[in-house]
């Protein structure tokens, strides 16, 4: 704009019209830019995972399962970090469960876990526990977010810290960034 009002002032037409077009043409480019990159972003965002699994030492570990195409019925361990749909899937979780399989799950589904897998293999745990399952070494953390309401601390919901053989996995659940999880540490 200052280049513009200077050219118009010393009766530089022609360079005032130049500057005022590069002027759009550059707005032009920086907003084809921005929406490029929004759209990779978006896109970016559509293939975050549905659930995560670990196999390690011939154990299969399956952390709020939701969206299995098909039937492995293999999993070893079933963690859950709370009760949304997204995340304790009863019709998932029957595809990934085999005889024996333990779920580790929030009190408010501890009735639907022992239908699905049995009473002797569910764990209950809450946030701020140490726990050792077989060979697993679990912590839980608070899961919940700040400002909403559909993930509110007082439900106790958590996120999960397991150790493998030294090797620590964090599965965060659904959470922001809370104070709790400020000095996590995994690999």
């Amino acid at each position: 704009a200052v280049a513009t009002i200077g050219a118009f002032a010393v009766q530089e037409f022609p360079e005032a019209v130049a500057v005022m077009l590069f002027y759009q043409v550059g707005e032009l480019f920086q907003s084809y830019a921005v929406d490029k990159s929004r759209k990779s972003i978006s896109n970016l965002v559509d293939i975050r995972p549905d659930y995560a699994n670990i196999e390690k030492n011939g154990k299969i570990i399956y952390f709020d399962p939701f969206n299995i195409r098909e039937e492995f019925n293999d999993a070893d361990y079933i963690f859950c970090t709370h009760s949304h749909y997204d995340h304790f899937s009863e019709k998932d979780i029957k595809k990934v469960q085999k005889n024996g399989t333990k779920l580790i799950v929030t009190k408010d589904v501890k009735k639907n876990a022992e239908e699905l897998v049995g009473k002797e293999n569910v764990i209950v745990v809450e946030p701020k526990e140490e726990r050792v399952i077989d060979d697993l070494k679990v912590k839980t953390t608070y899961a919940y977010n700040i400002n909403k309401e559909f993930h509110p601390k007082k439900n106790n919901w958590v996120g999960y810290i397991v150790e493998i053989d030294d090797e620590k996995y964090y599965i965060a659940g659904d959470t922001d960034n809370i104070p709790e999880i400020q000095n996590i540490e995994c690999d």
